[in-house]
């Protein structure tokens, strides 16, 4: 699968909903495993938060505090064709599963990391 095809897949299915009864209902499990990413993000000297809007899934916004500008929008859903659940960059990319959110704070903070001219 070409990247762009594996893009538009992650854009395309509604995440964060799941059919219950006939009915869909919004599922807080990924909202969990971005709050476990926080503490993980805080803990690296990032500052992080889950933001919730009316529409469309949640997700994890993260700034280095020493540099504003370096910041990333983090999503948590099941994989195309999976129910299990893993961290996405904000470009669709599989970032790291979320059952190592220590793993994925990791990478996060290597991406955010500020380097001096």
């Amino acid at each position: 699968m070409q990247f762009s095809q594996h893009v538009e897949l992650h854009k395309s299915k509604p995440w964060d909903e799941i059919a219950e009864g006939g009915a869909k209902v919004v599922s807080d499990q990924p909202v969990d495993y971005l709050q476990e990413l926080v503490g993980e993000l805080g803990s690296r000297g990032l500052q992080a938060r889950v933001v919730q809007a009316r529409t469309g899934p949640a997700f994890l916004r993260v700034v280095n505090p020493e540099a504003a500008s370096l910041a990333e929008n983090v999503t948590c859903a099941p994989a195309p064709d999976s129910t299990d659940h893993y961290y996405w960059w904000s470009w669709g990319e599989l970032l790291h599963r979320v059952d190592d959110p220590g793993g994925a704070a990791t990478k996060v903070a290597h991406v955010l990391e500020a380097h001096p001219y």
